[in-house]
């Protein structure tokens, strides 16, 4: 049902637009694809909302290279060359400035992208001529299935499948599959493939015990519960032992506190350097003794 009424929409949609593919067609003989598509682009990017979002992909559909039916192209979005492609669930975020270029499918771009036609779309080499009157030379660019590029990136050259592209960076040279790319110009931070993602703390390790260690250096001794914390250890007991370099003595009770120790009377003393004296009593307290009555 659901697909049915998109196909609907998709059909009202494209009704709509059919005015403006008419202009679009009269302004392409006389000025030319491109500058004939500037302007359409112009008109339709300033329609809000779901109803801008039908109008768009309908017109683009009958104009560019390729325009997938799944593509969302958001408000105030610019296009200038006839040879893009859009392809399936490729989303194009407010304000993007795309020229030529080919959108894989699943790509992420967040607001205000700027993709030109490469990084030669003006010449510079004479400097007695304006730069305007120069000739430059557009390429297209390609930005990977499934990659991600952050908002108000500029995006001059090729970027493979899967990257993530930070936020403002200036793409300039082709970055390769899976990678992690941001600054200015944007350089390789890190790979999504093999970078270890998952692990849980620095250095932590398992005994086989089928439990996972967690935390900074921390391990287990065999007897099934885990040590949680810095440097702790449990003494076989099949008790947790909690705190900083805690000890038990064997009574089968955990020591609690920093420098807490039981004398094998089965009670647990409690305070900072507390000591029993046999009484079977715990002393509370710093440094504070029980008597034998």
């Amino acid at each position: 049902m659901r697909e049915t009424l998109k196909a609907v929409a998709r059909a009202v949609a494209t009704i709509g637009v059919s005015p403006l593919l008419l202009s679009y067609a009269v302004r392409r003989v006389l000025l030319g694809g491109d500058r004939a598509l500037e302007g359409s682009a112009q008109t339709l990017s300033q329609v809000s909302g779901i109803v801008g979002e039908y109008l768009r992909r309908a017109f683009l559909a009958r104009v560019l290279a390729g325009c997938a039916p799944t593509a969302t192209i958001q408000f105030g979005a610019l296009f200038s060359q006839v040879g893009s492609r859009i392809d399936d669930r490729v989303y194009i975020g407010p304000r993007c400035h795309l020229g030529l270029v080919h959108l894989e499918k699943d790509v992420l771009l967040a607001a205000g992208v700027h993709v030109p036609s490469g990084g030669a779309t003006h010449g510079i080499a004479d400097p007695d001529t304006p730069i305007r009157d120069q000739p430059g030379a557009r390429t297209l660019v390609t930005i990977g299935e499934g990659t991600w590029i952050g908002s108000a990136a500029i995006v001059m050259a090729d970027v493979g499948k899967h990257c993530v592209i930070g936020a403002g960076s200036v793409v300039t040279r082709p970055i390769p599959d899976y990678s992690i790319a941001a600054g200015v110009p944007a350089t390789i931070i890190r790979t999504r493939k093999g970078s270890g993602l998952g692990a849980r703390g620095s250095g932590a390790e398992t005994d086989g015990s089928g439990l996972g260690a967690r935390g900074s250096a921390t391990e287990t001794d065999g007897s099934g519960l885990e040590a949680r914390g810095s440097a702790t250890e449990t003494d076989g007991s099949g008790l947790e032992a909690r705190g900083s370099a805690t000890e038990t003595d064997g009574s089968g009770l955990g020591a609690r506190g920093s420098g807490a120790e039981t004398d094998g009377s089965g009670l647990e003393a409690r305070g900072s350097g507390t000591e029993t004296d046999g009484s079977g009593l715990g002393a509370r307290g710093s440094g504070v003794g029980a008597i034998t009555s």
